[in-house]
């Protein structure tokens, strides 16, 4: 028996996330979707709930406080899956294709226990993962925006041929947190090599509400806990819009596929499936850009 199932989703204007741990205990959060309904009715086509399978917490933006402790804890459930304390390797390889999307077998194992930078003997390189404890992040004060910054995960696929060298992803993390996790020896920095950005629409959002707000902040920091699965799907056969791609100007950057569902299951020995599809407005999405700043915009 699978002993954890996870699903982020579009739940329908919003980002999901469904949680099952040894077929028991079954959370749902949802990050603002405009009917509480959808959401339910998605994971009851799913098989997931049903009268003999209730839910066992249902958490909206409202239920979060601003507590750091909690907020972590939410954010905690998706980073986990790919970061080990000291940062981990994930070993992977692409499955075949059910249709429109990825999927992908992996095992995500601590650097301690892999010395060095693994020899490329694969079919796919590894993908190394390194980011912030959670002690760390709540010792560093702040808000839900803070943390959510410092909780985004940093990537590094080392020697892809098609870059001549480490391919380095920061995401959203603060510059100061950025460079101390380039300080470990273990990621070989190069300085004359940048970190791709994420990207942000050049508009940015009306004020919203502080539920709303909430909502956004809690959806921005799973899709980033997620990044390093989207990463690795960008690398799998077919997977849809280039992996990485050099504008009319120029300009290089990574598209992640378009993904609105993602299914995540792992095994008592360690070993994780995942599958990915197109749904509704795909938002489980990344774009990043090389920089100079963070957040580098781009047009909507």
């Amino acid at each position: 028996m699978n002993s954890l199932r996870l699903l982020a989703f579009d739940g329908g204007g919003a980002l999901c996330l469904y949680l099952r741990l040894g077929g028991v205990s079954r959370v749902l959060v949802d990050c603002g979707c405009p009917s509480p309904a959808a959401p339910l009715a998605f994971l009851r086509e799913q098989g997931e709930l049903g009268p003999l399978r209730p839910l066992s917490r249902h958490l909206r933006p409202a239920d979060l406080g601003a507590k750091s402790e909690v907020w972590l804890g939410v954010l905690g459930l998706v980073r986990g899956l790919a970061l080990r304390p000291g940062g981990s390797w994930v070993f992977w390889q692409s499955l075949p294709r059910q249709g429109p999307g990825f999927s992908l077998q992996a095992r995500v194992l601590p650097r301690q226990e892999v010395p060095g930078t693994p020899e490329l003997d694969f079919f796919e390189p590894p993908l190394m993962v390194l980011g912030l404890s959670g002690g760390q992040i709540a010792a560093g004060g702040g808000g839900p925006a803070r943390w959510t910054a410092r909780s985004a995960l940093a990537c590094s696929l080392p020697r892809l041929p098609a870059q001549g060298g480490d391919l380095l992803v920061r995401s959203d993390l603060p510059e100061a947190d950025w460079r101390a996790l380039q300080a470990d020896p273990g990621l070989r920095p190069q300085p004359e090599r940048p970190a791709l950005l994420s990207e942000v629409p050049a508009a940015a959002p009306p004020p919203a509400e502080p539920a709303v707000e909430a909502g956004r902040l809690l959806e921005r920091g799973l899709l980033l806990g997620l990044l390093p699965w989207l990463i690795l799907g960008g690398l799998c056969p077919g997977a849809g819009e280039g992996f990485l791609s050099t504008d009319s100007q120029g300009e290089v950057s990574l598209r992640t596929p378009p993904v609105g569902s993602l299914s995540l299951e792992a095994n008592e020995q360690g070993s994780l499936q995942l599958h990915a599809r197109p749904l509704a407005g795909n938002l489980l999405a990344w774009r990043g850009s090389f920089g100079p700043g963070l957040s580098r915009p781009v047009s909507a």
